[in-house]
């Protein structure tokens, strides 16, 4: 009888507790969807950026080229030295780019967040049905803002 009694005081006292939470995990949440593949692929900007890294890697290519026919008596350990000099100023553009990038796409979200009120946006890879795909809207926003000398690049 006390177990009995017990549970019901539990149960009573959960009610009560949803009650006066304000019944908060009842609500409806809105969730964006964003299909970050398809913003790669297709977004003139993100193609500007991809473009401009291997523009890049070929530019470090050819000086490393270069040394070489200058230096044919170069050693080993000097050949080495130079290549990863080269990979860490590619690697250091690589991640000025992608951070470039993320900002733009960030301000992007938080402005499509406000505006639809979306609760969470999450990538559409781990969704399996619903959400609303804000991805061709996205998309518009960054090459119209972003690519091409747009009207964010054009101020700096």
């Amino acid at each position: 009888m006390k177990k009995r009694g017990s549970l019901i005081i539990g149960i009573i006292l959960l009610f009560a507790l949803m009650f006066l939470s304000g019944c908060d995990m009842f609500q409806t949440r809105k969730v964006g969807v964003l299909n970050m593949d398809l913003v790669l692929n297709t977004s003139q900007r993100a193609i500007e950026l991809q473009q401009e890294l291997y523009e890049i890697g070929n530019t470090l290519e050819e000086e490393y080229s270069q040394q070489n026919e200058e230096e044919v008596n170069e050693d080993d350990e000097n050949e080495q030295d130079q290549l990863d000099r080269l990979y860490g100023e590619y690697l250091t553009n690589k991640q000025r780019l992608e951070s470039e990038f993320n900002q733009e796409i960030n301000e992007i979200l938080e402005e499509i967040t406000a505006e639809e009120k979306l609760d969470i946006v999450i990538d559409k890879d781990t969704v399996y049905s619903g959400g609303i795909d804000i991805t061709d809207e996205v998309i518009e926003l960054l090459d119209e803002r972003y690519a091409g000398g747009g009207e964010e690049e054009n101020e700096e």
